[in-house]
């Protein structure tokens, strides 16, 4: 567990600023704020949930590589990156475009939700890649 705890560390930073964003949100679109500015108050948590996906499957598997689990224990550290990152994209896409309606998601396809789900993505993997450079974590 000693080497997951960055990437928790970093999880939770990630879900307080996600929430402190869905929480003032409102406040700033009832100021009728510039287009570019709603495309971002709008779509900026979607970056937020991808750095914490990535954070979570980081974790999950440095764990599970820890308990000496059969899969995880044959990943090492680019693999378990690699591996986050791709099931993030996955998931978050797949949700943006709506294919999680039937498992009960009511969510709205935008295209901006994408672009910062991926970016969301794509940042958790160098935080992630930062991480996994210091020789504590390296599995």
């Amino acid at each position: 567990m000693e080497r997951a705890r960055p990437f928790l560390r970093v999880q939770i930073a990630a879900i307080a600023i996600f929430a402190i964003l869905k929480l003032t949100r409102s406040e700033w679109l009832v100021a009728a704020p510039p287009r570019m500015v709603e495309i971002f108050l709008w779509s900026f948590p979607n970056l937020f949930e991808s750095v914490i996906g990535v954070m979570t499957l980081c974790a999950l598997m440095i764990i599970g590589h820890e308990r000496e689990l059969a899969l995880a224990k044959r990943l090492n550290s680019p693999a378990i990156l690699m591996l986050s990152i791709a099931v993030t994209i996955i998931y978050a896409v797949s949700q943006e475009l709506g294919l999680h309606r039937a498992i009960g998601g009511t969510n709205v396809t935008d295209i901006n939700d994408v672009y910062f789900s991926l970016a969301g993505a794509l940042g958790g993997g160098l935080i992630a890649w930062a991480l996994f450079r210091n020789e504590a974590t390296i599995v």
